[in-house]
């Protein structure tokens, strides 16, 4: 099939996804998420400033490797303007807000002091605009009428176009969709993202939302619902990646998060085993990620557990180079382990803190794990106050599934993914990457009128209780 035509296709496609099956299945959300779908749109593929480069039309850089594209801080300020003006238009609780996510506001609080002793003040302080952008997005889908159905919408919406476009690029326009490893023959897919991992990650994070729709609806009678299976099928296909490369790590979490998908149906009335459930997978998380911090220092043998595992998945004891990475950068860590080197300071371009750096005809732009990357940048306390956001949300996740089951199930399964995922990937404080905004959207509290209403009612007991015990 000629290239053009294939385009055309897909465009035609899409269109008719948009028009027609978003029309059947008639949700009721806000026309004010057409601006987070665009910001996810954006991190789950490239920046604006890619894409007009690769249209044909010149861009400038703004002043080279550590400041980006203008067109792309440009972008950010205005989406982040018209969030502002979304939200100042919405009625909503601040006070409420704040107190739920305090420790998330102490990290950011925290991520604002370490520019004071970032080497690139001024980068460090771009960068957290962007990461303050990437919030103001997630709370305007998390203040519409119903956040469950606001973030599934996003998704959803947002597959439409990247999945399939994904596939067409790799068969037809390969100089946009595939990479070829240093000696040309080695093929890996990346579509419309960055690589084939966060090709693998937007593949995951589509089929986990058409399984969760797939399962909503079986006993329902759907005239779209053709649309649930293909999508799931086509992000499948994605998930599978090329024979000489694929992201080994979005397919185990994609069968991570199908296991808790399918486990949470039986949690519905048993808050207490649910709550023991997501705890007992973080504290599971943070042992395979001691595991392998202890692997990096010294490590283990091939007939260990841990390398029948790795061996298992297809990969060396290095897991594919990482360890090497690891140690070089644990070294330049350990300067400063309880501060770092400033938030945004440490992966710039040519300008990083690795002594092979300039010798690699590649830049490495992370250290392919999430926890080790809020290490370098904002040092131990700020790995500490990142788990500390995600065990304060474990606990509200929780609370929440008597006022929406179905909301604190999805909240559940996507934390527990992201948790996992950056045990061999890097998307923690990452602005740009799309399970960046999908953390924030899980773990960001915004009480609900049903929460509310739980809470007055409990607050109105205990009360009546104390009364009575006074009389």
């Amino acid at each position: 099939m000629p290239p053009k035509l294939a385009f055309l296709l897909g465009v035609l496609f899409v269109v008719f996804v948009y028009r027609v099956v978003e029309r059947r299945r008639a949700v009721n959300v806000s026309p004010a998420l057409l601006l987070p779908l665009l910001w996810y749109m954006l991190v789950s593929s490239r920046s604006t400033g890619v894409w007009l480069s690769v249209l044909g039309v010149p861009v400038p850089s703004g002043g080279g490797d550590m400041e980006g594209s203008i067109i792309d801080r440009t972008v950010y300020f205005i989406l982040c303007l018209i969030g502002l003006h979304i939200l100042s238009k919405r009625s909503i609780e601040w006070r409420s807000i704040f107190r739920e996510n305090r420790w998330l506001i102490v990290l950011f609080l925290f991520m604002l002091l370490s520019v004071a002793w970032s080497d690139y003040p001024w980068v460090s302080i771009k960068r957290l605009v962007k990461s303050f952008t990437a919030v103001v997005m997630a709370l305007v889908v998390l203040t519409d009428a119903d956040a469950f159905t606001a973030i599934d919408s996003i998704l959803r919406r947002g597959a439409y176009l990247l999945v399939p476009f994904s596939i067409i690029v790799i068969k037809y326009f390969r100089d946009i969709g595939v990479e070829y490893d240093w000696s040309g023959t080695g093929v890996s897919w990346c579509g419309l993202s960055t690589s084939k991992n966060t090709l693998g990650q937007l593949a995951m994070t589509s089929a986990l939302c058409f399984v969760w729709s797939i399962a909503r609806n079986w006993k329902k009678k759907r005239p779209w619902a053709i649309f649930d299976y293909l999508y799931l099928a086509m992000s499948l296909y994605l998930l599978k990646g090329s024979d000489d490369a694929m992201s080994v790590t979005s397919l185990s979490v994609f069968g991570m998060g199908f296991f808790i998908f399918l486990i949470s149906f039986y949690l519905r009335n048993k808050p207490p085993v649910a709550s023991r459930a997501l705890t007992a997978s973080c504290v599971f998380i943070l042992g395979i990620l001691s595991i392998l911090f202890v692997h990096t220092l010294s490590p283990l043998r091939q007939d260990s557990i841990l390398g029948t595992v790795i061996h298992g998945m297809g990969r060396d004891m290095t897991i594919s180079g990482r360890t090497e990475i690891w140690t070089d950068v644990l070294t330049v860590a350990s300067r400063n382990p309880l501060f770092g080197v400033g938030y945004g300071g440490f992966w710039i371009g040519r300008t990083a803190n690795i002594p092979w750096d300039e010798q690699m005809s590649w830049v490495l732009g992370e250290g392919h794990n999430g926890y080790l990357d809020v290490y370098l940048q904002i040092g131990l306390i700020g790995v500490l106050l990142l788990l500390a956001v995600a065990f304060s949300a474990r606990q509200r996740i929780i609370q929440s599934f008597a006022a929406d089951f179905e909301y604190g199930r999805y909240r559940m399964t996507f934390l527990v993914v992201i948790l996992f995922v950056n045990l061999t990937e890097s998307t923690f404080l990452r602005v740009e990457h799309s399970l960046w905004f999908l953390f924030l959207l899980s773990v960001i509290s915004v009480p609900s009128q049903n929460e509310r209403k739980m809470q007055e009612t409990a607050v109105v007991k205990s009360d009546t209780v104390a009364l009575e015990l006074d009389v």
